[in-house]
């Protein structure tokens, strides 16, 4: 079973991911945070597998939990999701161990296949999807998400 903790400002995003997440098997949300002190507490009390992370949060952002997870628990998985896709965010965020990033209007549908992936992964012993990075590349007409694994670089 893995266990999810969600930690965004918007009641509607975190009701989102429930209801979308609760379908899958071996999934267990155990957890919610409105902003970064509840976060990085509700973290520390029930280590979850898997932070589902907005940057913007009401008291701080997401940075500074990050900084948290990565200080003290190398096994979590952080997924940001965010509607701040600026590059210098998400070099920030993967330099602070965040395995992937995304925008939350348009790669919302991706968490549950991640988080599938994660689960294949775990079960085969395999990390696969860990060693995958999420590229956004820019183009004339919009962005444009990009899988590209570290070991075909």
């Amino acid at each position: 079973m893995m266990n999810i903790l969600i930690v965004d400002g918007s009641a509607l995003v975190c009701e989102r991911l429930i209801k979308m997440l609760s379908e899958l098997k071996n999934i267990k949300i155990i957890s919610q945070a409105r902003n970064t002190l509840e976060a990085i507490q509700v973290r520390k009390k029930i280590n979850p597998d898997v932070v589902i992370l907005d940057i913007r949060l009401p008291d701080g952002s997401g940075f500074d939990v990050l900084q948290d997870i990565k200080k003290s628990s190398v096994r979590t998985v952080v997924i940001i999701l965010t509607n701040f896709t600026y590059p210098i965010y998400q070099r920030k965020c993967m330099e602070l161990g965040a395995k992937f990033f995304f925008n939350k209007s348009t790669d919302f549908d991706k968490i549950p296949e991640i988080l599938k992936q994660l689960i294949r992964d775990s079960e085969t012993g395999k990390s696969a999807c860990l060693n995958k990075r999420l590229e956004t590349v820019n183009t004339k007409k919009k962005k444009i998400s990009i899988w590209q694994s570290q070991q075909e670089k």
